[in-house]
Order: structure tokens, then sequence, then C-alpha cells
């Protein structure tokens, strides 16, 4: 049975949610705030390739995707203490 589906918000979830309903022959509106989807940015963009495959994202063109090997992080808090996490093998 065909559903008409409204999505809000067309970040990383919600676009992967219409993609999944819209290929199940859903009708879907998919609403989102600002004019450019992903602006500003919210995400630190480290998303990887595996971690999209493990839940159904479709593959993404080579001309949008940045192979850099993320093997550590900063984090900062607010009062601006640094706290970093380093790892021998890529993490993203």
């Amino acid at each position: 049975m065909e559903k008409q589906i409204t999505i809000i918000g067309a970040g990383p979830v919600g676009s992967l949610a219409a993609i999944h309903a819209c290929s199940s022959g859903h009708t879907i509106q998919l609403l989102e705030r600002r004019e450019v989807i992903g602006s500003p940015d919210h995400c630190a963009g480290l998303l990887s390739r595996s971690g999209l495959a493990k839940v159904g994202f479709p593959s993404l063109p080579e001309n949008v995707v940045q192979n850099k090997k993320i093997r550590g992080a900063k984090f900062y808090s607010p009062s601006g203490f640094c706290f970093e996490v380093h790892r021998s093998s890529v993490q993203a």
C-alpha cells in the first residue's frame, strides 16, 4: 500500500530516509528550511564509505568524496580545554 510520507530535514538521515521510502514506492515530501542542503555545515563530515554502505546509502560520485585518512581528532570545550585522541589505524 502506497503511503504519502513527509520527512522534515534533508540532512544525511532525512535524505537516506527519503531514498529508502521512495524506492519502496511511497510518495515523498522532503522539507528543508535552508535554501541549500548541507549549508551551513553542522557535521564534521567524517562519514566512511563502509559506514554509508552499512546503512544502505547509495554510492557517491568520486567528485564529492574526499579520501582523507583520519586517525585522530581534537575536541575543544567552551572553556578552551583541548582533548586529543590518536589511533594507529584509519577511523574515517
